[in-house]
């Protein structure tokens, strides 16, 4: 399927012809869908990004929601459905929140459910290290392959290999649970689990073993923490990993903690370098092509502080909301009432400065709307303007940066495979 578009298909009877006022009934129907906003409809407050690649181009993303595929470039958001696949000889990392994924060479990964409450992953074949370093990671993950379910008892570091003859767990710090219709058992720190099924479920333990994987996971976690960004972000704002070893944090009387990122042109600005991709359920999400260039835009505001831009994460929230591009537009990306929807943005957008409010343009509640800006700003006056009729919300509002303004899309989205 075309990157860039999506079709409604209706089915109907030929012998009958359709007329105007056949059609009122649907039209109808489809206005209201569009002005109503259940709270079910909001979207998660917390997403997956590809955080690292050992070489460009060496995972490939099958999207469920849209039957695309593509090579997916690194701070792609990744969400539920999506299926990452690395290539032969290539390894990625995966981040959710504070939850690392590193996927070894050849494997296959489905994210199968990422929101606010849970998430869950299904290990198709190849291997996966996976780091859970809090205990709501602990309380909320699991990874399932064809022979089980694993969850973790406490926070640590396991290993799950997966292939067409069983699967192998290994526990390096931590206690790993395994789950079966027929089996359950836990596999403490310094120990590997064989698993396999032949009638029944049957499992051996053994010591782990050192490999390549092993090795390249453990230098990955040599690298220094995060200490200066934990102050201020929360480790559950994903891609706040990154910003410690791409910028510097300052104290500021008017805005409070501001992170400036180090090493970038001088006439560089946010929101410039990088490109607009379709993720549902909310529609075009920017991608940016700096290497720390994932939490910077997807939370807080920017502003301009002597002569540079800073990054301005606001309050400091245990789970902040993830948002698609904290811009806002001179006019409606791309998105309405209509049969066909995902037409590349042209619209002109620009950065949202401090306590300036988040417009949704996809379906959301008036709650969403709240939690999604309640980092910066504590009280909303026209929230229900904002969920009903998002294109009138900002007309006239006066914005810092709207002189600042993008008018084409930098990049096109990635080409399907």
């Amino acid at each position: 399927m075309n990157n860039s578009r999506y079709f409604w298909h209706c089915r109907r009877d030929t012998s009958q012809p359709m007329t105007l006022l056949s059609l009122l009934p649907l039209l109808a129907l489809l206005i209201s869908l569009a002005l109503s906003t259940p709270a079910l409809a909001d979207p998660p407050g917390r997403i997956g990004r590809v955080a690292w690649l050992s070489e460009p181009g060496s995972l490939t993303l099958d999207r469920r929601s849209s039957g695309e595929t593509f090579r997916a470039p690194l701070n792609q958001p990744l969400t539920s459905g999506d299926v990452v696949r690395t290539d032969r000889n290539a390894r990625a990392e995966i981040q959710i929140g504070s939850m690392t994924l590193r996927l070894d060479s050849d494997t296959a990964l489905e994210l199968m459910r990422i929101d606010d409450e849970r998430v869950s992953v299904f290990l198709r074949n190849g291997g996966s290290i996976v780091k859970l370093p809090s205990p709501e990671t602990v309380r909320e993950f699991e990874l399932n392959s064809s022979d089980g379910r694993f969850t973790a008892r406490d926070t640590g570091i396991f290993r799950v290999e997966a292939d067409g003859n069983g699967t192998a767990a290994t526990t390096y710090d931590g206690t790993l649970h395994f789950m079966a219709n027929d089996a359950a058992f836990a596999i403490q720190a310094g120990e590997r689990a064989t698993i396999w099924y032949a009638g029944q479920t049957h499992y051996r333990l053994t010591s782990p073993v050192s490999d390549d994987f092993m090795r390249w996971s453990a230098a990955r976690d040599q690298r220094p923490l995060a200490n200066a960004s934990s102050r201020y972000v929360s480790p559950e704002m994903t891609g706040a990993e990154d910003l410690d070893d791409y910028g510097d944090w300052a104290e500021t009387p008017d805005y409070g903690p501001l992170w400036i990122p180090r090493a970038v042109a001088v006439d560089w600005a946010p929101y410039r370098t990088g490109h607009w991709a379709w993720v549902a359920p909310w529609g075009w999400s920017w991608v940016g092509h700096e290497p720390w260039g994932f939490a910077p835009f997807h939370y807080g505001r920017w502003v301009q502080y002597r002569g540079r831009w800073g990054w301005v994460p606001g309050t400091r929230i245990a789970r902040p909301v993830y948002a698609p591009a904290m811009v806002a537009w001179s006019a409606a990306p791309g998105v309405s009432v209509s049969l066909t929807f995902g037409r590349a943005p042209t619209a002109g957008w620009f950065p949202l400065a401090p306590r300036e409010v988040y417009v949704p343009f996809y379906r959301s509640s008036p709650d969403y709307v709240r939690r999604v800006n309640r980092a910066h700003v504590t009280h909303i006056d026209n929230v229900d303007v904002i969920v009903r009729r998002p294109h009138d919300a900002g007309r006239h509002t006066r914005y810092v940066h709207r002189d600042f303004r993008r008018d084409t899309p930098h990049a096109a989205p990635p080409r399907p495979l």
